[in-house]
């Protein structure tokens, strides 16, 4: 099958061009996801049809946090235009920020139905959840949002009650405030529009254990139930390491200089907290952190203050533990692991932002 470019909407084309003109740059780098790179051609028309150099960042990018500011800089870059992510708290619309001291563009782009199975997803999902469910809750990323739009449509004129029309978008490190939405239970269900598994299993661990969570996989057209077993693989593998409970000897606070991930607060609050219960730690600082040499350095525990995903997703590709801040009382056998679930569900997160 041919793919076809989903052009981002002409106001938020526009929108870019305008402050393009505005803020003139002469060289402009810009960053994109691997995943979404052949969508990237009206943002380089637009800025040849300009005469603004531009060079492409080769490095991966997860979020909002990740700027490759070292590229920019390198480059001598005026501008950032970072493409498929939103700043945290947006729907919509184009960003403009400034990274230390350098202006970022965040700019959308999107699949189309042509990319996906989405009237199959369309479908089924119509077929399913208005017959079952009176409300519904829904999750999805920044580049299915215009077809997830189409969806809450839908489901509204199929008389079942969208909770968050105005907020569909979660990165992965804003699951947690899926604890706060209403979610009644009994009637309601949380339905997520993601190809991958990631949101899938942070919004079944976050949203409460009697609100169903639905997974469509607008690639694939299907619907599914997600069910705890996925969350209990998870925990399993995070349990192993915490039982350890061994007492660290070389502890390595990881720190990331991206700019969303950059807490030297949190990794001092760290290093104080290891200290007072006499446990040395260094830090290690890094762009990327590179997982797959972690296990080679001579360390015994990993405490990560860079990307939480990093201590959830990359467990199993590291030997040594990968923790999170929170996760250390467990760890050095000060709350029982019994209290583990109850506890990360109660805790304060809002050191992530």
């Amino acid at each position: 099958m041919v793919r076809r470019v989903q052009d981002p909407p002409l106001q938020e084309l526009s929108e870019v061009e305008r402050l393009l003109r505005t803020l003139r740059p002469r060289t402009v780098l810009v960053q994109v996801p691997t995943a979404l790179q052949d969508r990237v051609t009206p943002y380089l028309t637009l800025l040849e049809n300009l005469g603004t150099r531009y060079v492409l960042s080769g490095s991966p990018t997860w979020g909002p946090c990740d700027v490759d500011v070292t590229s920019a800089v390198a480059w001598s870059a005026d501008l950032v235009l970072h493409l498929g992510h939103w700043w945290y708290g947006s729907c919509g619309g184009v960003q403009l920020t400034h990274v230390r001291g350098i202006p970022v563009l965040y700019a959308p782009l999107y699949y189309g139905p042509e990319d996906l199975r989405w009237r199959e997803s369309l479908e089924v999902v119509l077929d399913h959840v208005p017959q079952l469910y009176e409300e519904c809750l829904i999750v999805t990323t920044q580049q299915y949002y215009l077809l997830t739009q189409e969806l809450v449509s839908e489901l509204t004129r199929c008389g079942c009650r969208v909770l968050n029309p105005t907020r569909l978008v979660f990165m992965g490190c804003e699951l947690q405030y899926l604890r706060h939405l209403t979610c009644s239970g009994g009637r309601t269900c949380v339905l997520v529009v993601s190809g991958g598994h990631f949101h899938v299993v942070g919004t079944r661990f976050w949203v409460r254990d009697e609100v169903p969570v639905l997974h469509l996989d607008p690639h694939r057209g299907e619907l599914r139930e997600v069910r705890d077993e996925e969350v209990r693989r998870f925990l399993q593998l995070k349990l192993y390491h915490l039982l350890r409970q061994e007492r660290p000897r070389r502890v390595a606070v990881l720190t990331s200089v991206k700019v969303g991930q950059w807490r030297p607060h949190l990794a001092r609050e760290v290093l104080r907290y290891l200290e007072k219960r006499g446990v040395r730690a260094q830090v290690l600082t890094y762009d990327d952190v590179p997982i797959e040499y972690l296990s080679e350095l001579p360390y015994d525990l990993y405490v990560v203050t860079a990307c939480p995903r990093i201590a959830l997703d990359d467990v199993e590709r590291c030997r040594t533990p990968l923790i999170l801040p929170v996760e250390l009382p467990f760890y050095l056998g000060e709350v029982p692991l019994s209290q583990y679930l109850v506890y990360l569900r109660r805790v304060d997160y809002t050191w992530l932002h």
